[in-house]
């Protein structure tokens, strides 16, 4: 709510200031009313309809409440009582103040309609009230609105039919190139959108495109006929868009007077509360049901927030026509008049810089609007008003931004005193709003941001709920038994499962283990891992599984292998659910309830730190999901569990939604212009003040010419709006508006902050608040945010520098017992006791070695572990390029034309996600890889080519050396030739530096690939091997190829099997050694692949040290 206005006593004691309407028109000034110049109060129950104009904070959206209020205490009932206001968040905060208060004051009178609506929701009655009186005719029982999302997703249908079928090549150049844009679609959307809200055809907009002279609305007219088409389909006969509906509802009552004149007798008072975000349907619909009646209409033209959505504030100049009588259209009653509210809610310097914006938009009709700001415009004000602060500063990147506002906040609550819930951060986009949201949990700040501003089915605790209903469905429909392995993975991967590939590992040495004992005793052969998790995935009883997994107790957690147990509980209800033909939401209970996760995630967010950030969003994530499915239900009545996951899967914008956040009350309110709109805080903190983003000049819908429609609409002509210049200020215009209301937000602090750089500059808008030259230089001096974690880790710092310091280690007591992440030495790294000193496989566990391990486990063991463990450096381009080498050679492996291979190149070098310069250098290299390997198998050409690509496996006996009884061999042999009874190994590498002759003789990989040919069941049949080699195709300037001689894989004393002892020797022991290589050099953990864990690497350190 709007809070009241300083020190005079409340919305109600406000002092009015007369001022008729400068219409220009002598008739229309006769007619108009004025209220005295020194009235004290608004009079609530005025006959006629009356404008109230009204500062920030000045009261208006008491006022409202107010006089609904005085209605319903004289005793009429609510149903003809109507408070409207412009959207669904602030019609709800009216609909709260009204109950709460009424519910206080009348506990026995409870209201028979709610009276407080949005626009759109009254129009959406409207049509109701319609079809009841049998004046809309469709088969539902009511008509539905289709959410902004929605809307979207029918549009990028309409634009994808459209490509296919080759229309869009009629189109201008710039629109066909547009079409493969994401922001096409928004384009679309807000023409339409003007369209709609115009009443304008398809045909209409043809015409106009050959008058004005725009031939993109030509273009338009074909997707709008086709958006017609599918609205007028039986899938969306009762479907509207926001922006028709409120024109369909204006449409019904001019066309219907019985209808009309049964609203009007209806309501007695309406009371309308920030009319300047009206769109011009909506003015039109205010007049028919209130010309002449009992309206009280609030607005500020300065603080629109809906200008993108056809916000038209200029309209309120014309109130006194708008809600004149007209007795021949059955529209009778009172004149308007027109009314000052003074005061406001802001402190003095925050007032001033709301008067320096407000100077800056065009003059309202008013003029004592903008005449009440002069004094702030000058620095003087009532010394009755408290001073409060505005500051404006800069800083060097965006990380040091997002520290100034931490560091603001901090500040505000630890030394001001001022509850998180009454500081709010304003961004200029969604964007930017969900970043330092996150940035802000992280510091542990409690945080409240609307699900509104999500897009749900990319929340991580949706997308499994998502899977599932859909693999159900498929499952009741097409009889599909089970989920696929790579399916059930990603499940395991998600917020439900195991969460972790180390989890993942832990779990299926487990089920390995246990399946060998069971194996064992029933005589059968041992299913691999994967086998494992299948059957497991889809039976929670599964002998393998269950002895293993422990769920959660008391303070307890559940282990890791009951993630796994969850999502076959999960993927059982689903099934056993299907089989009913339950509705959407009926089912997505079935499966969350399965998980039972509720009370675990219930009980996290009551601790502090991330856990209970992640649990929060997680909860109201999948509460946001079942508003959906129960909005889904209402809307198609008809609609399967699979057709509502298939319609929040294609969903690419935020859902409207009313489902409530579960994130404490006491929280920074996150929001951005629009969802800021009518709420008031102590603290305000603006972001995004960087030129070209706030204000953003690039003016909307220019693609289309959207806002050229609009003036077309209305009569006027195109060129005058069509200019740059005017589009450019009309935006400008718009902007400021958007800021104005942003800074009207705070009560009595604002805090602005910019990035300051050569690339990046501030806007101008941060000059409103401070001046350029009043502002400090941007610098990279940061300041230490009063976090919890900073604190601790300063307080470690000092311990680690002098561990007699007393204060520090009782400071760190003092945390601990508070429960504060990091203060207890139980949680510090490196502090506590090794877990278990065994080794990592247990002696009777089934050790499988690929080849291409065994030089890392006997020449640095701890690389070997570190990245059997997932600790391997991430996938880079040459890795990328490698394997696309390694693909093409296998599906060409006899191709000689080197023209052939680049063409199959350049068809999938999309795969590599990369452009530009470096892009065609690269490309240049793996054209010379082919052409060296299009060379080999010119060379090769008179021997067969048995595979490529093998899969190989083989056991190999390695009792009484190493305590096991052997080992299993796998990998895959990149090619395998055959030159006439004899066998050649060839492994292809894509890398610079080949081995000596010498080396290869002794390669590890080249040996054990040997073995494997001749002890794998399928390739022994194939013959001896002759030669093992290495095929180089990026060293020299032709192929360079490494042999080895045949291994006499017959000895049991076989070099290989040496090799292999003591690289399996390495891998059981319960330590892995760091050994340096003879020729490292220095640097950043030089030709080291261990990377950071190193110990004998110069640049790395123990977990323990500072």
């Amino acid at each position: 709510m709007s809070v009241g206005a300083r020190n005079l006593g409340g919305p109600l004691d406000e002092s009015l200031e007369r001022h008729g309407e400068r219409s220009g028109q002598e008739q229309m000034n006769a007619q108009t009313k004025l209220m005295s110049e020194r009235s004290p109060v608004i009079p609530l129950a005025l006959p006629c309809p009356t404008l109230v104009y009204g500062a920030p904070g000045s009261g208006k959206s008491s006022s409202a409440v107010e006089s609904a209020l005085d209605f319903l205490r004289t005793g009429e009932d609510s149903r003809h009582l109507l408070v409207l206001s412009p959207t669904r968040d602030t019609s709800a905060r009216l609909r709260d103040e009204i109950e709460s208060r009424w519910g206080a004051e009348a506990p026995e009178a409870a209201l028979s309609e709610q009276p407080s609506r949005s626009f759109a929701s009254y129009a959406f009655w409207v049509l109701g009230e319609a079809r009841r009186r049998k004046i809309l005719r469709f088969a539902a029982q009511a008509p539905r609105l289709l959410s902004g999302a929605e809307q979207d997703r029918i549009i990028g249908d309409i634009l994808q039919d459209m490509v296919r079928q080759g229309a869009v090549d009629r189109w201008p150049s710039s629109l066909r190139e547009a079409t493969k844009a994401d922001g096409f679609r928004k384009e679309v959307r807000e023409l339409l959108d003007r369209a709609r809200e115009y009443g304008i055809t398809p045909s209409w907009l043809e015409h106009s495109a050959e008058q004005q002279h725009i031939p993109e609305w030509r273009a338009a007219a074909e997707v709008y006929s086709g958006y017609l088409e599918r609205f007028s389909s039986a899938d969306f006969e009762d479907a509207y868009d926001p922006a028709g509906l409120i024109s369909e509802a204006a449409r019904l009552l001019e066309e219907n007077p019985e209808l009309l004149d049964a609203e009007r007798h209806r309501l007695m008072r309406i009371v309308v509360d920030d009319l300047h975000e009206a769109s011009p349907s909506v003015y039109r619909m205010l007049r028919l049901i209130g010309a002449g009646r009992p309206v009280l209409a609030l607005a500020n033209p300065d603080t629109v927030t809906q200008g993108f959505r056809g916000a038209r504030p200029d309209k309120l100049k014309g109130w006194s026509e708008l809600m004149a009588p007209d007795p021949k259209r059955g529209l009778y009653g009172e004149v308007p008049q027109i009314h000052l509210l003074r005061g406001h809610g802001m402190s003095g310097r925050v007032a001033q810089v709301y008067a320096r914006t407000a100077r800056r938009i065009a003059a309202p009709a008013e003029a004592s609007l903008r005449r009440m700001w002069q004094p702030y415009l000058h620095g003087t004000w009532e010394t009755n008003t408290p001073p409060g602060s505005a500051e404006a500063v800069t800083v060097v990147n965006d990380h040091a931004a997002e520290r100034a506002v931490l560091t603001e906040i901090l500040c505000r609550h630890d030394y001001g005193h001022v509850g998180f819930s009454q500081m709010a951060v304003v961004t200029r986009s969604g964007t930017s709003a969900r970043r330092i949201s996150r940035a802000l949990s992280a510091h542990g700040v409690p945080v409240r941001q609307s699900m509104r501003d999500v897009v749900l089915n990319k929340e991580p605790a949706v997308v499994p709920l998502l899977k599932l209903l859909a693999w159900a469905s498929r499952v009741h429909d097409h009889g599909e038994p089970r989920l696929s392995l790579s399916e059930i993975l990603e499940l395991i991967d998600s917020r439900y499962g195991l969460g972790d590939a180390l989890s993942l590992r832990r779990t299926r040495q487990q089920l390995r283990r246990q399946e060998r004992q069971l194996a064992k005793a029933q005589r059968r052969d041992v299913r691999s891992s994967d086998e494992l998790i299948e059957a497991a995935a889809h039976d929670p009883q599964d002998p393998i599984l269950n002895p293993i997994t422990t769920p959660a107790q008391g303070d307890r957690p559940a282990n890791s292998a009951y993630g796994l147990k969850r999502i076959a509980l999960m993927i059982v209800a689903a099934r056993s659910a299907a089989s009913g033909k339950p509705t959407p939401g009926e089912l997505l209970w079935e499966v969350w309830d399965a998980a039972g996760l509720a009370e675990v995630w219930r009980e996290a967010t009551k601790h502090p730190g991330w856990d209970a950030e992640r649990a929060d969003r997680d909860l109201d994530a999948v509460l946001a999901l079942f508003h959906a499915a129960e909005r889904f239900e209402q809307q198609n009545p008809h609609g399967t569990a699979g057709d509502f996951a298939d319609y929040m899967q294609r969903l690419e914008l935020p859902m409207d939604t009313l489902a409530h956040n579960l994130s404490a009350e006491d929280g920074v309110a996150v929001l951005t212009p629009t969802t800021a709109a009518g709420r008031h805080f102590d603290t305000v903190v603006l972001l995004d003040l960087q030129q070209g983003t706030w204000p953003n000049l690039q003016p909307r819908g220019e693609l289309l010419r959207s806002r050229e429609l609009a003036d077309v609409a209305e009569g006027q002509s195109s060129g005058v709006s069509g200019s740059l210049m005017v589009k450019r200020m009309q935006t400008l215009q718009d902007e400021y508006r958007l800021f104005a209301s942003a800074v009207s937000r705070a009560t009595e602090r604002l805090f602005a902050v910019a990035v300051e750089t050569q690339e990046d500059r501030p806007s101008t808008l941060l000059n409103l608040i401070t001046p350029a030259e009043d502002r400090p230089a941007p610098t990279e001096t940061q300041v230490r945010p009063l976090t919890e974690v900073s604190l601790v880790a300063e307080l470690r710092g000092a311990l680690e520098t002098d561990p007699t310091n007393l204060p520090a280690a009782r400071a760190l007591a003092a945390l601990a017992e508070h429960s504060i992440p990091g203060a207890h030495p139980r949680t510090w790294w490196g502090l506590p006791q090794l877990t278990t000193t065994e080794p990592i496989f247990d002696p009777g566990e089934e050790l499988t070695v690929s080849p291409s391990t065994v030089e890392s486990a006997i020449t640095q063991p701890l690389q070997w572990f570190t990245a059997r463990a997932g600790g391997t450096e991430p996938t880079d381009f040459h890795r990328m390029l490698g394997t696309l080498i390694h693909s093409i050679a296998e599906q060409h492996p006899e191709e000689t034309d080197v023209q052939k291979l680049c063409q199959v190149l350049e068809d999938r070098w999309h795969e590599l996600r990369q452009d530009g310069w470096e892009s065609e250098a690269e490309k240049a290299k793996a054209k010379d890889m082919l052409r060296q390997l299009a060379g080999y198998h010119t060379r090769v050409g008179n021997r067969e080519v048995i595979g490529t690509e093998i899969r190989a496996s083989a056991r190999v006996n390695l009792e009484g050396v190493t305590g096991r009884s052997a080992v299993i061999i796998t990998g895959e042999i990149d090619r395998i030739e055959r030159d006439v009874d004899k066998l050649h190994i060839v492994d292809l590498k894509t890398g610079g530096k080949a081995p000596s002759l010498a080396e290869t003789q002794r390669h590890p990989q080249l040996g054990l690939y040997q073995m494997l040919v001749a002890g794998d069941p399928a390739l022994k049949t194939l013959g001896d091997v002759e030669k093992a080699a290495l095929l180089y195709v990026a060293t020299n300037k032709h192929a360079t190829v490494r042999e080895q001689d045949a291994v006499p894989s017959d000895e049991p004393d076989a070099w290989p099997l040496r090799q292999l002892r003591q690289a399996v020797h390495a891998m059981t022991q319960p330590t892995f050694e760091a050994r340096a290589a003879a020729n490292a050099g220095s640097g950043r953990w030089s030709t080291c692949r261990v990377g950071p864990l190193c110990p004998l690497c110069e640049e790395t350190r123990q977990v323990t040290q500072p």
